[in-house]
């Protein structure tokens, strides 16, 4: 389980209990890094609309992340939209089903059984 995963739950909460720029924007990085780019854009969208809209102060429209990096909500709205754009024109099913580097050297029973292992999994 990655860090970002166990982090959904708590952004949801607090979401739900303020509906501010932090909680908007905290669970919009962990959806993106989830590749859940269409929800993420959603959550970005209204970190920006929470911060003022588009044409609000630049100082509104900071936020800093956990890692003390300062962002603005409007550059990471749209870097979000181009990487949703990517991700729907090329999708890495091995990296959705999680599938070890090395799967293409493997024998074919090998990887269908990695294969029927994952889609068991994600279903």
């Amino acid at each position: 389980v990655r860090r970002h995963e166990l982090a959904k739950p708590a952004c949801d909460a607090a979401v739900q209990q303020d509906e501010g720029v932090e909680a908007y924007a905290a669970r919009a990085a962990a959806l993106e890094r989830d590749d859940a780019y269409d929800d993420a854009v959603r959550d970005w969208r209204a970190a920006v609309e929470a911060a003022g809209g588009e044409r609000a102060e630049a100082e509104r429209l900071q936020w800093t992340d956990d890692a003390g990096d300062a962002f603005d909500l409007r550059r990471r709205l749209m870097d979000c939209r181009r990487l949703e754009d990517q991700w729907e024109k090329r999708r890495d099913h091995a990296r959705v089903l999680d599938l070890p580097a090395n799967v293409l050297d493997l024998r074919k029973e090998s990887k269908c059984k990695w294969l029927k292992k994952q889609h068991k999994k994600l279903a």
